[in-house]
């Protein structure tokens, strides 16, 4: 059967891919959607689904939307954060045994959260009347059959 409207099944694992180790150390702005758990190879795992922003580093500028936050010290930190929005490095925490370090949201001093609201503003933030380019001219009407008479109202 066809799908006139493309709707489509679910995706199998969330939004927009989204891997700690890639953004190691980049400042980000977080905001908490919603939890969840998902069955992968090595088991069962939590995760937080969050939309954000690269502030700064490598990826700076790239935004991931409901992407699918992994990691238990990330889990435990933004679980019942829903709704909010943080600011903060990803970064490992201290290792314990024989264990890999954990990821987590690394705090920010206050120049760097100046640094990402200011960024936010700009990029949420529509250009005052008069700065931006104007916009381009609507193209002249097409005439058909000669008269003023609209399409609708032509016999």
């Amino acid at each position: 059967m066809s799908n006139p409207l493309n709707i489509e099944a679910p995706p199998a694992t969330g939004g927009d891919q989204w891997k700690n180790a890639d953004h190691e150390g980049e400042l980000i702005v977080l905001t908490v959607k919603s939890v969840g758990e998902h069955e992968f190879e090595n088991g069962l795992a939590e995760f937080v689904v969050c939309d954000i922003t690269v502030v700064e580093g490598p990826s700076a500028g790239e935004t991931y939307d409901e992407a699918w936050v992994l990691g238990k010290v990330l889990f435990g930190q933004l679980k019942r954060k829903i709704g909010r929005t943080f600011v903060g490095r990803i970064g490992k925490g201290a290792k314990v045994g024989s264990k890999s370090a954990p990821w987590q949201l690394d705090p920010v001093s206050a120049e760097d959260t100046a640094r990402a609201v200011a960024f936010m503003t700009e990029r949420l933030t529509p250009p005052a009347a008069g700065t931006a380019a104007a916009a381009p001219a609507a193209p002249a009407p097409t005439e058909v059959g000669g008269d003023d008479v609209p399409p609708w109202e032509r016999k």
